[in-house]
């Protein structure tokens, strides 16, 4: 399946499901849609509740990403958070999902 540009265009619109981001690698801020969902990690203690912040952008946004960049998020209301890149999954259509973390990677 090729990438869809016209049906990834429309999840990046900040008029739709997107936010506005900085990022460090780029000059200029990007547009991408921010997921924070809740999971629960076992351990041999118990469980151990966390978030697994993702955002999703454009594969042409990602370009020059690398581990451990930054990127600024905007809060609900007022203020951002800073997180720092764990990961980066292109998905083969033209989008990329960035798992981010709020502590640098050792």
């Amino acid at each position: 399946m090729l990438p869809d540009d016209d049906f990834n265009s429309a999840f990046i619109d900040t008029d739709e499901f997107a936010i506005e981001a900085n990022p460090d690698w780029s000059t200029s801020n990007i547009n991408g849609v921010f997921f924070k969902a809740g999971l629960t990690v076992q351990t041999e203690g118990g469980g151990i509740e966390t978030t697994d912040p993702v955002f999703m952008i454009r594969d042409t946004d990602a370009a020059g990403a690398d581990q451990n960049d930054v990127i600024v998020i905007p809060a609900s209301g007022t203020g951002s958070t800073t997180y720092y890149i764990i990961k980066i999954m292109p998905d083969g259509l033209g989008m990329t999902y960035l798992t981010l973390s709020e502590n640098a990677a050792l």
